[in-house]
């Protein structure tokens, strides 16, 4: 791979700098062009392009880092000032339309379909994934992944409709119920709360706050182009309403009833005690030097 002439395009904020960081020590040679023209780079090992056709004309990989609802577009830019055998790699979260872009592209280049499931804070690559639809060739998909990608467990995903399904669930409801939460937060004395919290406050609050330094354009792509995700808000609203309305009636025997039902269900699954164990883990982890001004505890 240290042979290689990799290239980076889009906005080089976040994910871009994650992919700069991890390949200027990994590859001969690492170009990169930022698509916002004020935008400027000086860290070492990196060229910095100035114009698209130069980044990706020259490149063997080309890796796409841009916001979702842009994808597509720069797919579609991209791919024919590409050489001969390189290859292509788009990183979105959801792959409604970005997948069947990658389909139409021209199989003289090599089409990767990519999701990083971590986020660019990351540093601990023996605890990152990858996961990976195929596009035209998932043998060569796979081993140019894992060529590029050392100590990085990469997993297949047949096809993007199982990948979105699940990004539903993992991603896009993750952040509903947070923000949500959050908004909650808006009119509230939040030291006081945080300097009273006991650990369940604690860790669903900082794990709101730290979904809230995403980009919203990112979250609301999450939202509204992934299918799968009305079907899923509004049973969610509609279990919501239902046990809104037992604390309104003061029902203890259903509310008590679907706790009890919600448990068993998951019991086949989840070790709960295990789970109990893991949090408080997770929260004597915390109130060190380094997290205690972040969080108040």
């Amino acid at each position: 791979m240290s042979s290689r002439t990799i290239g980076i395009v889009g906005w080089l904020g976040k994910m871009g700098n994650w992919f700069a960081r991890y390949f200027s020590k990994r590859c001969k040679s690492l170009l990169v062009f930022d698509i916002r023209s004020n935008q400027s780079h000086s860290q070492s090992g990196i060229t910095v392009c100035k114009s698209l056709d130069e980044c990706v004309a020259l490149s063997d990989i080309v890796i796409i880092c841009v916001p979702l609802d842009e994808t597509r577009r720069m797919i579609q830019k991209c791919a024919p000032l590409m050489r001969n055998g390189a290859s292509l790699i788009e990183i979105s979260s959801i792959k409604y339309n970005t997948f069947r872009t990658l389909k139409k592209i021209s199989r003289r280049i090599n089409l990767l379909c990519i999701h990083p499931m971590f986020g660019p804070g990351s540093v601990k690559h023996n605890t990152q994934k990858i996961l990976m639809i195929p596009v035209k060739n998932e043998k060569r998909e796979l081993s140019i992944l894992n060529d590029l990608f050392v100590n990085i467990k990469i997993i297949v995903i047949n096809d993007w409709k199982t990948h979105d399904r699940y990004m539903s669930i993992l991603l896009s409801l993750a952040y509903y119920i947070n923000i949500l939460f959050a908004q909650n937060l808006t009119d509230q004395d939040i030291p006081s709360l945080k300097s009273l919290s006991g650990t369940s406050f604690a860790i669903q609050s900082l794990l709101s706050e730290s979904m809230l330094t995403d980009e919203p354009s990112l979250i609301t792509s999450l939202f509204t182009e992934n299918p799968f995700v009305i079907d899923l808000v509004r049973k969610y609203n509609s279990q919501a309403a239902a046990l809104a309305e037992y604390i309104n009636l003061r029902d203890k025997r259903k509310i008590k009833s679907l706790i009890e039902d919600t448990k068993d269900a998951l019991s086949k699954n989840i070790d709960f005690g295990a789970s109990y164990s893991k949090l408080y883990d997770i929260y004597g982890a915390l109130p060190t030097k380094r997290f205690r001004n972040h969080i108040n505890l």
